[in-house]
């Protein structure tokens, strides 16, 4: 082996195939170990461009509002719980004088990957 292969070649892939290995790891929000969406319903998260009236809510109540999500089980239960939410959010909004974000129907989403029935 010459010279340059055994000090540049050798560590250089050797450091490729580390960062190909750290690259490929789940990170946040992709279900790392969790089970991502297939399981306790672990991969979403409420946020600002998913919820409605995400800034009107207290960090309790986003914490609530993504387990109540996580923990339903039928497509009526889900409907019924955010017809519920988008009625609470849509009056705060109009107290504090601010435009909610349009309306979602994430059971829609939920039916499609298998969560609910």
């Amino acid at each position: 082996m010459t010279t340059f292969a055994k000090n540049f070649l050798v560590p250089a892939v050797a450091l490729l195939s580390v960062a190909t290995m750290a690259l490929a790891q789940p990170g946040p929000g992709m279900g790392g170990g969790r089970g991502g969406m297939a399981g306790a319903g672990a991969g979403w998260q409420c946020n600002q461009s998913n919820t409605p009236g995400f800034t009107l809510m207290s960090a309790q109540e986003r914490a609530e509002h993504q387990s109540r999500m996580r923990a339903m089980q039928s497509y009526d239960e889900c409907i019924a719980y955010i017809a519920e939410h988008h009625g609470k959010m849509a009056a705060r909004a109009q107290e504090k004088g601010v435009a909610l974000q349009a309306p979602r129907n994430p059971c829609d989403m939920m039916k499609a990957r298998g969560r609910i029935k």
